[in-house]
């Protein structure tokens, strides 16, 4: 699970679709200028990874890199390179044992491993990382267009329901941590419907 947690992270820091992210190689980064270039993305057809265009033309775009990011993918980096993995320009960056293409299937087996080690639920997705990237930018005050134009969405329309539905998930999640509570009085036997209600 380790060695996936970098995949994991730029899916969350740059609001990558988890094919797009399988479809990095090394030449789409330019690390002087802090730059990756999305150029393609891994499918599954026949439980066979393929490569595969950009969803849409919006889709292929380029993105940029913190220093906490480049940090993150130069020790991935190292890490293949003392696997004696291919890291060339047109080696994968996130390869499988044998440095070829990651399977999406994969990646999801090794994702419900980590989300039962941190008992988080297991209805939470991969794709959920780039759902809470989008509501970062726009609470962060990005404006729509800018917004899509990061996540790769043709209409900032799409931008938008994505975090509208994002929120509106998070305040279901909110009210019910709230609730916790009044279903524990609620459920006691003989609590009085005063002591449930907080009146005194």
């Amino acid at each position: 699970m380790r060695r996936a947690s970098p995949l994991f992270a730029i899916i969350a820091a740059l609001g990558l679709r988890h094919g797009e992210a399988l479809g990095l190689q090394w030449g789409d980064l330019d690390w002087k200028a802090g730059t990756l270039d999305v150029r393609r993305t891994v499918v599954s057809r026949g439980g066979t990874p393929m490569i595969s265009e950009p969803k849409t033309r919006s889709a292929r775009r380029t993105l940029y890199l913190t220093p906490a990011l480049k940090t993150v993918l130069h020790r991935h980096l190292l890490d293949l390179k003392g696997r004696d993995l291919p890291t060339d320009a047109s080696a994968w960056v996130f390869p499988n044992r044998m440095g070829g293409m990651l399977s999406q299937h994969n990646v999801r087996r090794v994702w419900r491993q980590a989300l039962a080690a941190a008992e988080v639920s297991e209805t939470t997705r991969i794709h959920d990382l780039r759902h809470t990237f989008v509501s970062r930018l726009i609470e962060g005050g990005a404006d729509p267009r800018t917004a899509a134009d990061l996540a790769g969405h043709a209409d900032p329309r799409m931008t938008l329901s994505v975090y509208t539905h994002t929120r509106a998930e998070k305040r279901k999640a909110t009210l019910l941590a709230s609730m916790t509570h009044l279903d524990e009085l609620l459920e006691a036997e003989g609590a009085p419907l005063e002591q449930a209600v907080g009146v005194e």
